[in-house]
């Protein structure tokens, strides 16, 4: 299976502050009676997060079929040390085919 690059921006929220473990996950959601399937994946460690301020990413992954969407989690530590978790709270499509530049994904604290 042929490889493609997405490339994009993760968009934080003004209150996002610490460090954090980041996932971001190319999914398979074609099938609606079915759990989506994980077709790449990408973990960035000890990211800083800083209010408002995007996160650069990119993600090498298979050309696919169907219906494809980002999905990301990250999981922070504020300096108190409280915990934090921000998610994608939308749906990002991705073309199946191609690589992908300009993806801009907006993360929510859940």
């Amino acid at each position: 299976m042929a490889q493609r690059r997405i490339q994009g921006q993760l968009l934080l929220p003004a209150d996002a502050a610490g460090a954090a473990r980041i996932r971001i996950e190319l999914r398979d959601v074609s099938k609606q009676d079915m759990a989506s399937v994980l077709l790449a994946a990408r973990d960035l460690d000890g990211i800083t997060l800083t209010p408002g301020a995007p996160i650069g990413f990119h993600l090498d992954a298979p050309e696919g079929s169907g219906s494809l969407q980002i999905r990301v989690q990250a999981d922070a530590v504020s300096p108190s040390g409280a915990p934090a978790v921000y998610l994608t709270t939308q749906a990002y499509p991705v073309a199946p085919t191609g690589d992908v530049q300009g993806l801009e994904v907006a993360l929510k604290k859940a």
